[in-house]
């Protein structure tokens, strides 16, 4: 997923990490590795890992990559090539077979 951080760790009093995607919000965990890092509002960033959809609050992600791509100018167009490569990697084998 990649989206606009919209609230982080340091810049919020509730140590949310929310990310907006364009289609909604979700809250990010991040493990010490990645929570050690200076995070701030308006990054925008890809993040991989477990999905989760919990019932009384934000669907959550168990963030096993994070990625600042904040300084990339054609950032969202590349991601549709990263996805495109990952189907092609991971699942269409297993279609095929």
């Amino acid at each position: 997923m990649q989206g606009i951080v919209v609230s982080a760790p340091s810049s919020n009093g509730d140590g949310r990490f929310l990310l907006d995607d364009g289609t909604g919000i979700i809250e990010l965990s991040l493990s010490r590795e990645f929570g050690n890092r200076e995070w701030k509002t308006g990054m925008y960033v890809m993040v991989v890992g477990g999905y989760f959809v919990r019932s009384d609050d934000l669907p959550l992600i168990k963030v096993h990559k994070i990625v600042d791509l904040s300084p990339f100018p054609d950032r969202e167009a590349m991601w549709y090539l990263e996805v495109m490569e990952a189907f092609k990697l991971f699942y269409q084998p297993l279609v095929e077979e």
